[in-house]
């Protein structure tokens, strides 16, 4: 790889037991994160139409959609049930980075965190029940690709209301706070 150069990269599918390995989307441009819904579709993120955005995909990596197209957005996470999708995104422009959700087609964005600079939301994680959403909450300008960042763990009602701190402090670089099942 070179320096400063998009990773080309693979989605692959493999069975529990490690059998059935293979690739669903090959050498793409940095296509990561990809999870599985309860209605048998893929998400994932990408910058495979040249910005980081949200996909989504059959499991056998057939019909490809494109789902976001404003800023870069990244971390898509499906809820329990399936029906909509959270992600983070600057699509606020001027460097705000927030949480929002999403039907599963795209449509019917709406943004539950309303940080200001220098504050950072995402990599978000539903509850089983789908009524929360856990979250790290980045402060001081630093991005979390920053090792010096301070992060915490927050969480908020699925609809966004009652943003709460847990008061615990999590890795900047790899904060990825996960409800228990």
């Amino acid at each position: 790889m070179v320096p400063g150069q998009i990773p080309k990269t693979e989605i692959r599918i493999i069975n529990a037991d490690g059998s059935g390995d293979h690739v669903i989307l090959p050498n793409s441009e940095f296509s990561v994160e990809p999870r599985w819904s309860v209605h048998n579709q893929i998400v994932f993120m990408s910058n495979m139409n040249g910005s980081q955005q949200i996909f989504t995909m059959n499991t056998d990596g057939t019909d490809i959609k494109q789902l976001t197209n404003e800023g870069s957005s990244g971390d898509p996470v499906w809820s329990p049930d399936g029906s909509q999708i959270s992600f983070g995104s600057n699509r606020e422009g001027n460097g705000k980075l927030n949480i929002f959700v999403m039907n599963t087609d795209g449509s019917n964005i709406l943004q539950l965190t309303h940080f200001q600079i220098p504050v950072e939301s995402g990599d978000t994680n539903w509850s089983p029940d789908g009524k929360k959403i856990i979250f790290e909450y980045d402060i001081n300008g630093h991005l979390q690709s920053d090792p010096n960042a301070f992060a915490e763990v927050w969480t908020m009602n699925a609809n966004g209301t009652q943003q709460l701190s847990t008061t615990q402090p999590c890795s900047s670089v790899g904060c990825a706070p996960r409800w228990r099942p």
